[in-house]
């Protein structure tokens, strides 16, 4: 729920003055409090707040927020739904509320309130990329990789949009596709251990396997302990009838701990 935090705080810096003087003062004390990390406190002084002014729909969001933060869902979304009954044309609260949602295995209701946020704010890339994912889970593909585009048309360098477009293009058989977001990711960070060992899946997929060992291997160098990357890449090696290195990867694995690889050793390699 970070997501949330971050957002909200940004309001602080625009608080209007037509509360109660007094509801004023907790509505700030609560804000300090939050950027302070006493979220306790912070409820505290919002409750303190909305007893005064019960208007104020910064003061249920953000408490909702905050609720959120500590995994209060139930508690986040009766503020979430104040809110929103007090300011309704707000994107970022359907946005946060979508979190709540998720979170209390209500993914619809998430969908929902993304789509709501969006037609709100066509510009947060964030609510795009959230509502791919619902829709990925409802393997409603066509949805998903819409949602991703977009939002990686808004933002080009945020590799986790890429990294899950790849897994969709990869569950939709788009092999090519799929490789061309790794590509991306690792242009946008050379270390990235997941996008070398997940491309070097895809490329074996497309039977390239050489192309799979050389991703296996800068794989296996940035986590030298990763056994199921060395059992990957023995199956690689066998499929280029290298029995000396596929063995010399399933042993490497076994001796890890990866339980598949003692099978094959016993398998292939006697």
């Amino acid at each position: 729920m970070k997501k949330i935090i971050v957002i909200f705080i940004l309001f602080i810096a625009s608080i209007y003055i037509s509360y109660s003087q007094t509801a004023l003062t907790y509505y700030n004390l609560a804000c300090s409090k939050v950027k302070l990390g006493d979220y306790n406190g912070a409820i505290t002084d919002f409750d303190k707040c909305i007893a005064n002014d019960a208007t104020n729909s910064k003061a249920y969001y953000i408490r909702g927020a905050v609720k959120a933060e500590l995994n209060d869902h139930n508690g986040a979304l009766l503020d979430f739904n104040t809110a929103i009954n007090i300011e309704s044309k707000d994107a970022t609260y359907y946005y946060s509320r979508a979190f709540s949602k998720m979170e209390l295995n209500d993914a619809q209701g998430a969908l929902s309130d993304f789509s709501k946020s969006l037609e709100l704010d066509t510009k947060n890339p964030e609510s795009f990329y959230n509502r791919g994912i619902i829709y990925a889970d409802f393997n409603k593909y066509s949805d998903a990789l819409s949602d991703f585009n977009a939002a990686i048309k808004i933002n080009s360098s945020n590799a986790e949009y890429y990294h899950n477009r790849a897994a969709l293009k990869t569950d939709m058989q788009d092999y090519s596709g799929a490789v061309a977001d790794y590509n991306r990711i690792v242009e946008l960070n050379a270390e990235d251990y997941k996008a070398y060992y997940s491309r070097a899946i895809v490329k074996a997929n497309l039977k390239d396997f050489k192309g799979a060992i050389a991703d296996y291997s800068t794989a296996i160098s940035l986590t030298p302990k990763d056994a199921k990357a060395f059992y990957n890449r023995g199956v690689a090696k066998a499929n280029l009838q290298d029995k000396k290195g596929a063995c010399a990867d399933w042993e490497k694995s076994a001796e890890l701990g990866y339980s598949k690889a003692f099978e094959k050793c016993k398998e292939r390699c006697n």
